[in-house]
């Protein structure tokens, strides 16, 4: 009914709903207001009918969370995060925001690199990263030590400086024997899409 609501859907081989998108007029004015960082998250399942519901939100200048767009997807794959962040670009008149934080999964990855390529900067959510950490590090350092609480302290400060970080970094890990360990390295080597470069 109201012509400023956008939506695109597709439809598989056998006539089930496989993507859907959309993007309502007070969600596409507070885009135009509010889209400079956009938080995309697939990871509410939608069990029911068997698709992962993918909200877009921001924040606005009273620092409460606003609804830019919403997907939802049968596939969580390359091409089905494509086709959502293609239709995010055209609903909000081809204007891209400066930042997007995603989740680390390969296929949102690939999908920002070719839809918003350098126009816009991809950071990955620290939530998601450290809510891994005690699975990848064990459980016994994680409940009987400190660890959890040294990481945080750093991870979480907005005025640590990148120097600062680094040095502090390494030497938590090397307290708890840890400097070797294979998923720490990787996110170390990554730290330029999670912690702000100074």
């Amino acid at each position: 009914m109201s012509p400023s609501f956008y939506f695109d859907f597709e439809v598989d081989d056998e006539k089930r709903l496989s993507k859907v998108f959309w993007a309502d007029p007070i969600s596409i004015k507070n885009y135009a207001l509010f889209g400079e960082a956009v938080s995309f998250d697939a990871t509410y399942n939608f069990n029911e009918y068997k698709m992962v519901f993918c909200p877009f939100t921001g924040v606005d200048n009273h620092k409460r969370c606003v609804t830019f767009a919403g997907g939802l997807l049968r596939k969580e794959d390359g091409e089905s995060f494509t086709w959502l962040f293609e239709n995010f670009v055209k609903a909000m008149g081809d204007c891209y925001p400066t930042t997007i934080i995603t989740d680390q999964c390969k296929g949102i990855n690939q999908a920002v690199k070719d839809v918003f390529g350098d126009k816009t900067q991809h950071r990955l959510c620290m939530w998601h990263i450290m809510k891994k950490l005690p699975d990848k590090v064990g459980p016994t350092i994680c409940q009987n030590t400190n660890f959890l609480k040294e990481i945080n302290s750093i991870v979480w400060d907005g005025e640590i400086d990148t120097q600062e970080f680094e040095l502090r970094w390494k030497s938590i890990l090397s307290s708890y024997e840890l400097s070797d360990h294979e998923w720490l390295k990787s996110m170390f080597d990554i730290r330029s899409s999670w912690i702000l470069p100074t």
